[in-house]
């Protein structure tokens, strides 16, 4: 006699639990497409927010120049702006931009932040 695998033999080793892929449920495909949307709503969501820092960047741009033109036919706009960039400019690096800000005033800036931090 041979070893021949029967019909029965086959078709048990076919229809075990090692098969990979086994019909999903109705609840497992559910999740699947839950899982699906969620990715679909947080790229749309991330989007949405680079767009804005987009736009957000865009308008800061604009006022910057149309405040930097005016302020080169108005002294007194000039000086308005160089007071609030020397009252709200913090970072030593956002200040080296603007070497028109008195040095004096950087660094009783430096030394009031140093004592706030102490």
């Amino acid at each position: 006699m041979t070893d021949k695998p029967s019909i029965k033999s086959i078709h048990k080793a076919t229809t075990t639990h090692d098969s990979p892929k086994k019909p999903l449920t109705r609840l497992e495909k559910l999740e699947q497409q839950r899982a699906k949307i969620a990715k679909q709503i947080a790229l749309t969501k991330n989007r949405e927010k680079q767009q804005e820092r987009k736009l957000d960047t865009r308008r800061k741009i604009l006022i910057g120049a149309t405040l930097m033109t005016e302020a080169e036919k108005k002294p007194e706009l000039y000086d308005t702006i160089t007071r609030l960039l020397d009252r709200y400019l913090t970072r030593e690096d956002d200040r080296k931009l603007f070497p028109q800000i008195p040095a004096q005033n950087r660094k009783e800036k430096a030394e009031d932040k140093q004592k706030a931090t102490a």
